[in-house]
């Protein structure tokens, strides 16, 4: 059976708390199709991530995608990390991810709106298109949270980091649709 990596945050561990979250709403459409390995750790950074990503892949295959969604605590932490070096933790982390296997479709998630100051993370937004458009040989599909139709808003927010049950629902469905582009033939 195939399986799907979901790497990230608290963003994404929480995704997974109740019926209402982003992961829990993705494994329901995977159900009878594909695994979900939750690899969200709270308060983990893009540099804390890196040296534990091999460790991860060794355990992981066949994957069929990967999420990936970091930056706010890069952004925010007491440990904050530049948005210069959250641009090459990140690029390390789908380098692995892509080396590891070379049809393997990562989903690049910008890091949402935060009431502790979206301007801050608009710097870390850019990092990651800029990864996007520097690595065309790369099968990544990026995810704006920041625009279309199911962006997230600070409202979206239960304490101005992590996603309310809206935030959740929005989080699912621009996960969902990019999915749907990409992998028609795995959504029922």
């Amino acid at each position: 059976m195939h399986k799907i990596l979901l790497i990230g945050d608290s963003l994404t561990s929480f995704g997974f708390s109740d019926e209402n979250g982003w992961c829990r709403k993705l494994e329901q459409l995977y159900k009878n199709k594909a695994i979900l390995l939750n690899h969200g750790y709270p308060l983990h950074t893009s540099k804390m991530l890196n040296p534990m990503i091999p460790g991860i892949l060794s355990k992981s295959a066949p994957l069929l995608f990967c999420t990936l969604l970091l930056g706010t605590n890069d952004c925010f932490s007491v440990n904050k990390i530049t948005d210069g070096d959250y641009k090459k933790y990140m690029k390390n982390i789908i380098h692995l991810l892509h080396s590891s296997n070379k049809n393997i479709v990562i989903f690049l998630i910008t890091p949402p709106c935060a009431a502790l100051g979206n301007h801050y993370i608009l710097n870390y937004v850019k990092r990651v298109w800029e990864i996007y458009f520097e690595n065309p040989w790369i099968n990544m599909v990026i995810i704006d949270l920041h625009n279309g139709p199911h962006k997230i808003n600070t409202c979206d927010l239960t304490d101005g980091v992590h996603f309310n049950k809206d935030g959740n629902e929005k989080m699912f469905q621009n996960i969902k649709n990019a999915i749907q582009i990409r992998f028609q033939k795995f959504i029922s």
